[in-house]
């Protein structure tokens, strides 16, 4: 499976937990007659709606217009409007004009301003996996304005945030991203064709390892990712497309551990009260890592400050041995910061306390117009290139509410906003060997939590792993994934105790990985659960593809489920699911 799905293999260890909780899985199947939990199921649901109608025109021999009451995932608005553009509507279909050549240049050649928008809006509605790129190829060439392409969108019933959550940029041609174990590779095709990619270490004879790319239509490139690499260790990629013929790359990944130039000893210097390290600017070098060890110390942040530690747009700080034991909002907190590394840290008792109740949902003062809520152990926001390992974040100061009252409001143990003003510098998230959990009287609302998730700028965008982590009892997601999902993978993951496993509804901007996790039982306060994985929203808001496989579900509930994005369950994952 991984060799299809991933293209290089994933070292997989039986730990004593695992075998543990594969004895309880098979009493439980007993139990329940789960029969099919074994069952090969593939998921996939990428049919536009003008492939359907050129699909169902064929078969029945009539114009495509006849057929627009048997696409699915059309909304009202969209529909309506093709119905009112019949004819043109046929033309398109009939003549096959839905490539992306085709497309584009049928646009451009429209003389007026509003045949332009008109055909736009057309061809948003028929393919909108397409629409993100070809508005940008529209807006880039100034055929059409920023504004005409809201007049489009609006006449379809889409929403221009949504679809056209980033600004116009043009890729180079391969970009290769490294982590620590992992590099992410992308090749600016314009196609869904064929990339043939091989790797090895750099400068030793052993055999070229295949990694398999995947089409991504944003940007209209094939990308994916390689597992399982060695720190501090030069690569070479071999790439062999029809655009690039065969060419040779080469790159390092990042060492596991930063190399330190200087070590501040919080016990030396700390007095109590929340800890701003701006006032420490100063004493932080320009040349490389600042280390800031806690040892021996314990943070009690103030009660008039929202952060117990605050890292404001610092860059290369790595923070170690940090006990926080209150804060008012967030543990740790950062805004605009960038290669940011915390390590083995451990943060409790955050978060406001709830005064009062209404309705089920929790407030910090009887004056208060706005719930509890976005909380969080560490918040970092519009923050990238970060480093989170060997972390305890437990004990939130108050409870989520469960979704009896409505959405749960509340703390997180993470909350990730990865969209860093500098591009470069967005995503390229490692969370790694963390323990994230409450408590059955004290739950999360997600245990990672991201912002932005309808937007392709939203959760870790680009670039991430998450791996071997520990993540329990929350009253929605164990976490989130939405939002942007390139190159974002998540595996050797165990979680238990929420309402839903991972949400990757909607994943905006693939490829993403789900492999080699242990769902337990799943449960919010109430005992209740909703399924493993959840995904949808490809049409709505386009558009990437879901990697899931080899992951072991111990939850009889669903193991994935559709309950999409704005009435739209369209979805585009590939894989087994177990």
């Amino acid at each position: 499976m991984y060799a299809s799905l991933i293209g290089m293999g994933v070292r997989s260890k039986l730990h004593l937990w695992q075998i543990r909780n594969f004895l309880l899985f098979l009493l439980l199947t007993l139990v329940l007659s789960c029969t099919s939990v074994f069952e090969e199921k593939k998921y996939s649901n990428t049919l536009q709606p003008g492939e359907q109608l050129k699909q169902l025109s064929t078969v029945s021999s009539s114009p495509p217009h006849t057929s627009l009451s048997q696409v699915s995932h059309l909304k009202y608005k969209a529909k309506k409007f093709l119905n009112n553009n019949k004819d043109d509507l046929n033309d398109l279909v009939a003549n096959k004009a839905l490539t992306r050549p085709q497309m584009l240049a049928n646009i451009k050649s429209k003389t007026s301003t509003d045949e332009k928008i008109q055909t736009f809006a057309l061809i948003s509605a028929l393919l909108p996996l397409d629409q993100p790129w070809l508005a940008y190829q529209l807006m880039k060439d100034n055929v059409l304005s920023r504004s005409d392409i809201k007049k489009a969108l609006r006449q379809i019933g889409a929403s221009y945030k949504q679809k056209m959550s980033f600004p116009i940029e043009t890729l180079e041609t391969v970009r290769i991203t490294p982590l620590i174990n992992s590099a992410s590779i992308t090749v600016n095709t314009q196609a869904n064709q064929l990339v043939n990619v091989k790797i090895k270490p750099k400068d030793k004879k052993v055999r070229y390892q295949q990694v398999k790319l995947h089409w991504e239509p944003i940007y209209g490139t094939m990308s994916g990712s390689a597992f399982d690499l060695n720190p501090a260790t030069e690569y070479e990629v071999v790439i062999e497309s029809e655009l690039l013929k065969k060419e040779k790359y080469s790159f390092k990944t990042r060492a596991n551990k930063p190399r330190i130039e200087k070590i501040i000893y919080l016990k030396d210097l700390y007095k109590g009260g929340s800890l701003d390290v701006l006032d420490l600017e100063k004493e932080i070098t320009k040349n490389g890592w600042t280390q800031i060890d806690g040892t021996g110390v314990t943070i009690t942040g103030d009660k008039n400050s929202d952060f117990a530690i605050n890292l404001g747009n610092l860059e290369y700080v790595y923070l170690t041995n940090i006990k926080i034991d209150y804060a008012k909002r967030f543990g740790i907190y950062a805004h605009k910061a960038s290669n940011i590394w915390i390590d083995s840290c451990d943060i409790r008792n955050f978060g406001r306390n709830i005064v009062e109740h209404r309705n089920g949902i929790g407030y910090a003062a009887a004056s208060d117009t706005s719930a509890v809520n976005r909380d969080a152990g560490i918040f970092l926001n519009q923050s990238g290139q970060v480093v989170i390992e060997h972390c305890k974040i437990t004990s939130p100061n108050h409870s989520a509410n469960s979704w009896k009252f409505g959405h749960p409001r509340g703390a997180s143990a993470l909350q990730i906003s990865a969209d860093h003003p500098n591009k470069q510098k967005q995503g390229q998230y490692i969370i790694r060997f963390n323990q994230f959990y409450g408590s059955d009287n004290n739950r999360f609302n997600d245990v990672i939590e991201s912002k932005m998730n309808g937007r392709r700028h939203g959760g870790f965008i680009r670039d991430s792993v998450i791996h071997n982590n520990y993540l329990a009892y929350s009253n929605d997601d164990l976490i989130e994934l939405d939002g942007g999902q390139s190159n974002v993978a998540f595996y050797n993951n165990k979680l238990e105790y929420g309402f839903c496993g991972i949400s990757i509804a909607p994943n905006m901007w693939g490829p993403s990985y789900i492999f080699n996790n242990t769902f337990l039982m799943l449960g919010d306060s109430r005992g209740r659960s909703y399924s493993n994985i959840k995904s949808g929203g490809l049409f709505v808001a386009p558009g990437g593809v879901s990697l899931i496989a080899d992951n072991q579900f111990y939850n009889p509930k669903l193991k994935i489920a559709f309950p999409g994005l704005q009435k739209d369950s369209s979805v585009w994952v590939e894989g087994t699911i177990f």
